[in-house]
């Protein structure tokens, strides 16, 4: 599916607008608009000075947008950047009907796979279920030994399969990004984008090393509690170690199965194809290593705060959630922590040759 570009004439004051966020395009409100060669922005009171607004310093030189997403509390409202705006218009109403019944399909493939759990410990196991539908259900499907009945019994309706109104009805699963992480995540997009910088790879942190080194971090944590007789370490479930593991494996299943769809950049693409290559194993069609063992923190990132789209696909039901979304949390405050270790412009950067420009362009 290929979208449409921004609107090259800037949207106006209380225009309504189609705006990406995540996966799917919603109805939002401009409420103030800065272009890239003033000095203000834009509101339905007047002009304000950039000094005096809430402009982020990442939008100061380019055209941005301060929405209101229709319907949402105000608590969502943010500055974006004109690739995420979209006017109304019947083709972009097209794209965003498009994606809306993807998500749809997709979180009909998750309900057929869809098993019953009540424990608190379903956090961990619901993420490792929902990052391991995609291929078990492909695989289902694919197989050519079933009856034909069978064939023909998936084909009918599913009387538990939710309709559309009940996808969008689904309550919003949030997740508090620290502004230290925002604003890797924004540097990070520049670098790649605009810069037309790579991530080195392998990475010298990798997303494995990450990882244990959080599950090394929690571990340590949670034999602190104990040595101190706390109550809490019974009772707090980000010092559950098992919990912990579960979580930890389930957040590397989701990276290795979504790097190659929901993780990388365009201008990231042939490098990806070219790291594929170097991962498959000497048997055809065994893979020796794993993405998360070159990939780095910025793509983990870019995973962790996807997070709350793809638990939102799951049959989780509110208890596992909310630990889950306490976990995920969690190992952003310590990744905030961390940031000097892990997200170091200089060393984990390169300038894509010449000849990679072109092919990144060309395809």
């Amino acid at each position: 599916m290929s979208y449409p570009k921004a609107t090259p004439t800037p949207i106006k004051i209380n225009t309504r607008c189609l705006a990406y966020h995540g996966p799917l395009l919603y109805e939002a409100k401009v409420l103030k608009l800065h272009q890239a060669d003033k000095t203000y922005i834009e509101t339905k009171e007047g002009q304000t000075p950039i000094a005096k607004s809430d402009l982020p310093p990442q939008f100061h030189k380019q055209t941005s947008y301060y929405l209101h997403y229709n319907g949402w509390k105000k608590t969502w409202d943010e500055w974006v950047d004109t690739t995420r705006v979209l006017e109304i218009n019947p083709e972009n109403l097209g794209i965003q009907k498009d994606l809306r019944r993807a998500a749809i399909e997709a979180a009909r493939v998750e309900k057929r796979s869809k098993t019953d759990s009540t424990s608190v410990s379903s956090a961990g196991r619901g993420l490792k279920r929902g990052a391991s539908t995609g291929n078990s259900s492909a695989n289902g499907s694919a197989s050519s030994s079933q009856e034909p009945s069978k064939k023909r019994a998936r084909t009918t309706a599913d009387p538990t399969l939710e309709t559309e109104d009940e996808f969008l009805k689904r309550p919003e699963v949030q997740i508090a990004v620290p502004n230290k992480i925002k604003k890797i995540l924004v540097d990070d997009w520049e670098s790649v984008t605009k810069n037309h910088k790579l991530l080195l790879l392998p990475a010298e942190h990798s997303v494995d090393s990450i990882l244990t080194d959080y599950k090394n971090h929690q571990k340590e944590k949670l034999e602190k509690a104990r040595r101190g007789k706390h109550d809490r370490a019974n009772t707090n479930p980000l010092l559950d170690y098992d919990l912990i593991e579960e979580t930890i494996s389930g957040l590397k299943l989701y990276f290795n199965r979504s790097i190659g769809v929901i993780l990388l950049y365009r201008f990231e693409r042939q490098l990806y194809l070219k790291e594929s290559k170097k991962l498959q194993g000497k048997k055809k069609g065994t893979v020796a290593k794993e993405f998360s063992s070159i990939y780095g923190g910025e793509h983990l990132l870019r995973l962790l705060v996807s997070m709350p789209g793809l638990v939102a696909q799951t049959s989780m039901d509110a208890q596992s959630i909310s630990i889950l979304v306490r976990h995920l949390e969690d190992f952003l405050e310590y990744l905030e922590s961390r940031a000097g270790d892990y997200f170091d412009p200089a060393r984990n950067y390169e300038h894509a040759s010449p000849a990679y420009i072109a092919l990144a362009k060309a395809t």
